[in-house]
């Protein structure tokens, strides 16, 4: 009896998530989108409150994707796998992880769907850098830069120069590292954004760290624990 119950409780569970695997709220929000950039944005929002590496997460993932599947959704399947292709990145998986990720970029772009392409990009180089491949990630780095600039977003721009010039610094080509971390300084200075501008002086640092400069970076460590503060 208690067997019986046991596989009822989970034959209804099973079927409820197939169902219904987004969140009542979230759903709606989707639903109420207007186009294919604020349904990403919406399940990109989703996504970032599910742990990575959470054994549930990966199972959750490929069930949302079905059920896109089911819906003939294609905006839904596109975003849905480069949560996907986060987890297999996360998970060691490089080549999986950019198989899919190139699988979807034409998509996106056939949509114009600038935030799904600026996203894939953004996973592009962050796949390349887990598998120290310095090089691949500037290129689609400056790709990112080059659709963020046409959105005339700074702080959002300035987080593209940080994110370039960290991948310089661990590729350990700090000359290019600096030009990008000193534009992403400047610019957090005048927006006044005191905790991006932790970030960018402490890449700005650590390139001049990987260039063998350390009484030049120091300064600037030291700028970034006060911006710490000051935002803390």
């Amino acid at each position: 009896m208690h067997k019986l119950l046991f596989f009822l409780m989970l034959f209804l569970c099973i079927s409820k998530a197939n169902s219904q695997p987004l969140p009542d709220s979230t759903k709606a929000k989707y639903s109420a989108a207007k186009d294919d950039i604020e349904k990403g944005q919406c399940l990109m929002d989703y996504f970032k409150h599910q742990l990575l590496n959470d054994t549930t997460t990966k199972t959750n993932i490929l069930l949302l994707k079905s059920w896109f599947e089911k819906q003939k959704d294609i905006t839904g399947i596109n975003y849905t796998n480069l949560r996907l292709a986060q987890i297999l990145e996360n998970n060691g998986d490089f080549p999986g992880s950019l198989n899919l990720l190139f699988s979807v970029l034409p998509q996106f772009e056939a949509r114009k769907d600038s935030f799904g392409i600026q996203n894939t990009y953004v996973l592009i180089t962050d796949t390349y850098m887990s598998s120290k491949d310095y090089l691949n990630a500037a290129e689609f780095s400056k790709k990112e830069i080059a659709i963020v600039q046409a959105g005339n977003d700074k702080a959002l721009l300035s987080r593209a120069y940080n994110g370039i010039a960290c991948v310089y610094g661990e590729g350990n080509m700090p000359d290019s590292g600096m030009v990008y971390a000193e534009k992403a300084v400047k610019m957090d200075g005048e927006l006044k954004n005191y905790k991006q501008l932790a970030l960018s002086t402490s890449t700005l640092g650590e390139n001049y760290i990987a260039a063998g400069e350390y009484d030049i970076a120091l300064p600037f460590l030291r700028r970034t624990a006060a911006y710490y503060k000051q935002n803390g």
